[in-house]
């Protein structure tokens, strides 16, 4: 499918004259693609950590029909109303790191940082993934919890979750940040709300298969 996409845009492209009006299409797509690949490897991950933690993919389940309901689609308005959704999904983008690097910068001028020099016009490399599991911020990185990010109430601590940035930062931050979020909720939030995954595995071949079946939210 994403060929075939491709291939269309592509023609399409080609069989226009209008610089202006290409150029906005192509921007367009490109923001598109490079979400793909971003939004379909976060729902894989996310989907293994909700096989791995049941309890967390229960109480995200509970809290969808608490908030939605099981049938109504999300819309992205939702997602002020789930912190523990939110959580959960900051959780999966920190210790997946699938983004290990940011946005390359370039100094604009020389900068001492720890004891070195940075040459101006060197060009640099944020490290997300270093960050993302840093013992010294999160005390235990390697670890899957999502109420890192909640206060005791339950309540989003916004300042813990903007220490997660996969998407970098400043004025050269993906420009599909924006648009990356808003789909990473609703695919995922949709099939949370739809099915539950889980896992066995053969005796065999000690291979995980994975099964779906669907949710029990009416209790």
């Amino acid at each position: 499918m994403r060929i075939s996409v491709s291939k269309r845009f592509g023609e399409m492209l080609q069989g226009m004259r209008e610089p202006l009006l290409t150029n906005n299409l192509s921007e367009t797509y490109r923001t598109f693609v490079a979400g793909f690949e971003t939004t379909t490897t976060f729902l894989r991950w996310a989907l293994v950590y909700m096989i791995l933690k049941p309890q967390v993919q229960e109480k995200l389940q509970r809290e969808i029909v608490s908030v939605i309901g099981p049938s109504r689609p999300p819309v992205v308005a939702d997602l002020s109303n789930m912190p523990y959704t939110e959580a959960v999904m900051t959780e999966v983008f920190r210790i997946t790191s699938f983004l290990p690097f940011g946005a390359p910068q370039c100094a604009t001028e020389d900068v001492q940082f720890d004891g070195y020099t940075i040459p101006k016009g060197t060009e640099v490399w944020p490290l997300m993934c270093f960050h993302s599991m840093n013992a010294q911020v999160w005390g235990d990185p390697e670890v899957f919890r999502p109420e890192r990010f909640l206060d005791k109430n339950g309540r989003l601590i916004k300042s813990w979750v903007e220490k997660v940035q996969p998407f970098s930062v400043g004025q050269r931050a993906c420009l599909g940040k924006p648009l990356a979020r808003m789909e990473v909720f609703i695919f995922f939030t949709t099939i949370m709300q739809h099915f539950t995954v889980s896992s066995s595995t053969t005796q065999a071949r000690n291979q995980p298969l994975l099964s779906y079946s669907r949710p029990n939210l009416s209790r």
